[in-house]
């Protein structure tokens, strides 16, 4: 991995929910893009998202 140069423009954020099933274990999250990249807000969302709810499901992704 990496290091980006500090000249790299920053990754804009995704709009995208995160919709718990209504059983006791997993979420859905609709919006996000993941074949864009996704800014460490937005993965410490997604991140959270799957030690809350265990399961997280991303639909009709191409990546």
């Amino acid at each position: 991995m990496s290091v980006p140069s500090p000249s790299a423009a920053p990754i804009a954020a995704q709009v995208f929910d995160i919709r718990p099933f209504s059983g006791a274990v997993g979420a859905e999250i609709v919006g996000l893009d993941l074949a864009r990249p996704v800014n460490d807000q937005d993965f410490a969302r997604i991140h959270r998202a799957h030690l809350d709810h265990h399961v997280v499901v991303f639909r009709d992704q191409r990546i």
